[in-house]
């Protein structure tokens, strides 16, 4: 277990604020996406490819899915709260030299005037429908000062986070086990990598579905993760609409990039377990955190 500061933990997450929630059960009637004792999510509004829906119809959508566990980004919460539309745009959006400083600025004055019982509420509306926010995801956090900071957490907080804090340290800590599930991930195939580097150490195997079309993302992902896997003494099957994992002991050895950042986070994510493992071009990991390569070290060393 590593025990980071605020600030390096919400580096490392890139903008992700965790909220574990592991053991609540879905009332008859409501989304239930819990499987195995794990409750399967999505990032929103990213993964239904749409970064300008409401905090309404994005509800409204993890419903129609079965869906009851969410990792939501602020700009709809935010919209929502009452935030101008010009400082709650998509994060891809280009601004003219100078205006995304300003734009930052602003929010940052408006985060100020933010009643957190509106977050409350907010919560409540969503699991009384029953989906509940596991991931609270904030764009910009590692450029964040001290207030704003304060700021992301309460919000966190305010939206049911279980968030720890003791003379500064924030603590995370992982269960002592992970079981195999059978998923169809076709909602959310971005999380595949992350999923297939956590199965490799599971219990029993898993299989997972319906992501097929990952094999013409920036690399053949089915196929680059079967193959990483075998090169460190894992075991996988491809499969017509994605892959099974069959755990077995690891060792050390190359854990090859493929130029893409997320098979190169999941080598990484095994490499906390396993000794010894090397990514081929962790360099790779620029396209979306720039600062991986620092943030990861700076964990490490606790």
């Amino acid at each position: 277990m590593h025990s980071l500061n605020r600030r390096q933990f919400a580096q490392l997450a890139a903008g992700a604020l965790l909220t574990p929630s592991l053991v609540r059960a879905a009332a008859p009637g409501k989304p239930n996406s819990k499987v195995g004792g794990v409750h399967i999510g999505i990032n929103a509004p990213y993964s239904f490819g749409n970064a300008a829906m409401s905090a309404d119809d994005i509800l409204k959508t993890c419903g129609q899915l079965n869906l009851s566990a969410i990792e939501l980004r602020t700009q709809p919460i935010e919209a929502q709260f009452g935030a101008p539309a010009n400082l709650t745009s998509a994060k891809n959006k280009v601004l003219p030299a100078g205006a995304a400083e300003d734009s930052a600025k602003q929010l940052r004055t408006w985060r100020e005037t933010v009643d957190m019982e509106k977050a409350r509420a907010f919560r409540k509306h969503w699991e009384t429908t029953g989906v509940f926010i596991e991931v609270i995801k904030v764009d910009g956090i590692f450029k964040m000062g001290e207030s704003e900071l304060d700021y992301a957490f309460t919000l966190a907080k305010a939206l049911g986070a279980h968030v720890g804090r003791h003379s500064g340290i924030l603590t995370v800590k992982a269960g002592t086990e992970i079981h195999g599930l059978d998923m169809d991930l076709s909602a959310a195939s971005e999380l595949t990598p992350t999923l297939v580097g956590l199965a490799a150490f599971a219990s029993s195997p898993t299989t997972i579905r319906g992501i097929g079309h990952i094999r013409l993302h920036e690399t053949d992902r089915i196929a680059a993760l079967i193959a990483n896997l075998r090169a460190l003494g894992g075991e996988a099957e491809e499969l017509p609409d994605g892959l099974r994992i069959i755990p077995r002991p690891l060792h050390g050895g190359t854990w090859k990039a493929y130029h893409d950042h997320r098979m190169a986070t999941t080598g990484a994510l095994i490499g906390l377990r396993v000794p010894g493992v090397e990514i081929d071009d962790i360099g790779t990991t620029a396209k979306t955190l720039p600062e991986f390569t620092m943030l990861w070290e700076r964990m490490l060393r606790g």
